[in-house]
């Protein structure tokens, strides 16, 4: 997903279900929202530098997540309200490859 100041929607089709994808990048910010069987993930990725900094929100909790890329690339796991989500941010320039993994699916977002 490389955008400039641009919003986008996109809907994926991943094992007969359809979450949605919601994206706006200004600069080098990316906030997502997904939606899979029926809970709403919202994903912010702010990019500085080589750092990130990643908040999951479900079931009305918000956990941030900070860390330092290495190569580029981040994988973060965190359990929230019982769900295993499966984090990957990898950064090229402006662009964000992300890949959720939620309870046992995996979506990829570019």
């Amino acid at each position: 997903m490389c955008v400039a100041g641009q919003s986008l929607a996109l809907r994926v089709r991943v094992a007969g279900q359809s979450p949605a994808l919601r994206g706006c990048v200004a600069g080098q910010s990316l906030a997502l929202r997904v939606r899979v069987a029926g809970q709403s993930l919202a994903l912010r990725v702010r990019v500085a530098g080589q750092s990130l900094a990643l908040r999951v929100r479900v079931a009305g909790q918000s956990p941030a997540l900070r860390g330092c890329v290495a190569g580029q690339s981040l994988a973060l796991r965190v359990c929230v309200a019982g769900q295993s989500l499966a984090l990957r941010v990898r950064v090229a320039g402006q662009s964000l490859a992300l890949r959720v993994r939620v309870a046992g699916q995996s979506l990829a977002f570019r």
